[in-house]
């Protein structure tokens, strides 16, 4: 799905600096995974922040794999640097020091500062950084934060510099070629830019809910650029034209909307769709008994590309006796591929449910009733060691679970009706 850029959700305050939703923007250490917005001199938007004395700079990241062979060094989240002589001849720099073991943020005013994390990056941790960098005051005017904390400051003078003739505006890496482009192996999202010093609870508001901040329509007074990627492009969301490249291996990815499948007279029907497809051949339907150990059931053809909702059916006639789950594997005309969240049902019960996404990703997960005679069931959710940990009512055939609000693991699901009872199991990664 992804040497990618683009995919997908939103979680609770106590959530997000663990979990981002997708779509967001991920990076492969390959030479080609990188997101271009052409050179500073040609972004009038951008050109605002030159020579002048405040400066914001925000976004969420997460390591994907910190020791693949192809990351770089200083490995580069979003930076303005020359692209032909020297990369450190720039603007600023937001990447990490020489061995990945702390972010930093570089900004060249007079001179050039930088500033380091005491944080640590994890693989598989969501991090939201901000820079702010406020000239006018005498000391301690370059912050950085980390999940909304200070953790480093220093003092800094002078406007920020006039932009070099050769300096380009890179997500993903830095764009000289040195170093192998200093290439990063993970995700970026909600990447902003403004020529202002944000204040400390400005920075936790646009931690937690962005628009209060940006604005609904992100036209807030001194914001430059806003890139959540939600509608599948490296676009500024905001009214300044500044629109990315994607590079050839960070392609957007196949997103998927729903899954479900439905037992019917012995047979299984499994339904999906998908809201985007770019260079899609194929989708895999595999089917289990356990849920761990999957076997192919079907191909369907994909739409190649489209960014129309698009709906499929593939129909298992020889489905398992009780309990089976389903996902799909969708591969590209390239060979790339990448799976689907699981979907459960319960094939030889008149009363059987639904759950998607599961593993749930971070995400809620929807619990459907497959009937269309029972509409009323009782939802009791356990963990491993048979503890209660929710409970609800249905609501006209279908409960919300807050999986995003529990604790990774495996968690059983139980449904209830009169002398009805279904049994399922939730993976919440």
């Amino acid at each position: 799905m992804k040497t990618t850029i683009l995919i997908l959700s939103i979680v609770l305050f106590s959530k997000m600096i663990f979990a981002q939703s997708a779509p967001f923007a991920n990076f492969t250490p390959s030479v080609n995974s990188y997101i271009d917005y052409g050179r500073g001199l040609n972004i009038d938007c951008l050109k605002d922040i030159s020579d002048g004395n405040k400066l914001t700079i925000s976004l969420w990241v997460k390591w994907t794999n910190k020791t693949d062979p192809g990351v770089g060094n200083w490995a580069n989240l979003f930076t303005l640097a020359d692209s032909t002589n020297s990369g450190d001849n720039g603007v600023f720099w937001v990447q990490h020091n020489s061995d990945n073991s702390k972010f930093e943020f570089a900004l060249h005013t007079n001179a050039r500062s930088f500033v380091y994390s005491t944080t640590t990056p994890v693989s598989g941790t969501w991090y939201f950084l901000t820079l702010a960098y406020d000239g006018s005051l005498a000391n301690n005017n370059m912050k950085f934060y980390v999940n909304g904390v200070q953790e480093a400051s220093a003092n800094k003078t002078g406007n920020i510099r006039n932009f070099p003739t050769a300096s380009r505006l890179n997500m993903g890496r830095w764009p000289n070629p040195s170093n192998n482009y200093r290439h990063f192996n993970g995700k970026l999202d909600e990447v902003s830019i403004w020529k202002k010093a944000l204040t400390p609870a400005q920075i936790l508001g646009l931690m937690n809910t962005p628009t209060i901040v940006t604005g609904i329509n992100y036209d807030a007074i001194g914001l430059i650029g806003f890139w959540n990627f939600d509608n599948l492009t490296a676009n500024n969301l905001g009214p300044c034209i500044i629109n990315g490249l994607i590079g050839s291996s960070t392609s957007l990815p196949v997103t998927f909307t729903s899954l479900i499948a439905i037992s019917e007279a012995g047979k299984v029907n499994v339904n999906w769709s998908t809201a985007l497809e770019i260079n899609n051949d194929y989708f895999l339907v595999q089917k289990s008994n356990n849920g761990v150990d999957f076997i192919d059931a079907g191909k369907i053809k994909g739409s190649g590309n489209s960014n129309v909702t698009n709906s499929y059916k593939f129909t298992d006639y020889n489905p398992y006796s009780g309990s089976s789950y389903y996902r799909l594997r969708q591969v590209d005309f390239d060979g790339k591929e990448s799976y689907s969240s699981i979907t459960a049902v319960n094939v030889n019960a008149d009363f059987s449910l639904s759950m998607f996404p599961n593993p749930s990703n971070g995400n809620n997960v929807i619990v459907k009733l497959n009937s269309d005679e029972t509409t009323n069931f009782e939802i009791i959710v356990t963990d491993i060691s048979g503890r209660e940990v929710y409970s609800s009512v249905n609501n006209n055939g279908s409960v919300t679970i807050p999986t995003s609000e529990f604790q990774k693991g495996i968690f059983f699901v139980k449904a209830v009706s009169g002398e009805n009872i279904s049994l399922n199991k939730i993976i919440n990664n």
